[in-house]
C-alpha cells in the first residue's frame, strides 16, 4: 500500500477559498478603519480653533466674526489642508487624494458647529461634502 504525503488538490482549493472569504471581509473593514483614523486627524486639527472660539465666546458672550484673525489655521499635516472659522462653523478641509474615503483635495471633511448656552459652548460634529457618516471618527459621532 502506497502512503502519499502532502495535501490533495481539494484540500488546497478549500484553503484558498477560505483565505479569499476572509480577505473579502477583512479588506473593506480595514479600509474603513484607516479612513476613520485619517479623519480623526481632521477633528484633532480643529481643537485649537474650537478652543479659541470657545474662549472668545466666554469673554464676549458672542461668536467671533467669520473674518477675524486667529480663528483660521493652516495645518502642517499629511491629511489636513486647513481649518477655517467661517459662517459660525469650523470647516476642516483635507487632502482627499491622501485620505481616500471618496473625497477630493480641498473637500470639507468635517464641519464643527457651536451650540451655545448662557454659560458654555458645545460642539456638534457632522460630515462635510460627500463624506459618509460611517467614516466619522468615534469622537465625532454625536449628532
Amino acid at each position: 500500500m502506497r502512503h502519499s504525503r502532502g495535501f490533495t488538490l481539494i484540500e488546497l482549493m478549500i484553503v484558498v477559498a477560505i483565505i479569499g472569504i476572509l480577505a473579502a471581509i477583512a479588506i473593506p473593514a480595514y479600509q474603513d478603519y484607516t479612513c476613520r483614523a485619517k479623519l480623526t486627524e481632521a477633528v484633532e486639527a480643529a481643537k485649537p480653533v474650537k478652543s479659541a472660539v470657545t474662549t472668545y465666546y466666554a469673554l464676549n458672550r458672542e461668536m467671533p466674526a467669520s473674518s477675524w484673525q486667529g480663528f483660521t489655521r493652516d495645518v502642517d499635516s499629511t491629511y489636513v489642508a486647513s481649518v477655517i472659522w467661517a459662517a459660525d462653523q469650523i470647516a476642516v478641509t483635507i487632502f482627499g487624494s491622501r485620505v481616500g474615503c471618496g473625497l477630493d483635495d480641498g473637500d470639507e471633511a468635517v464641519v464643527l458647529s457651536p451650540l451655545t448656552t448662557l454659560i458654555r459652548v458645545d460642539w456638534r460634529c457632522r460630515p462635510g461634502s460627500d463624506l459618509s457618516d460611517q467614516y466619522l471618527p468615534a469622537s465625532c459621532q454625536n449628532g
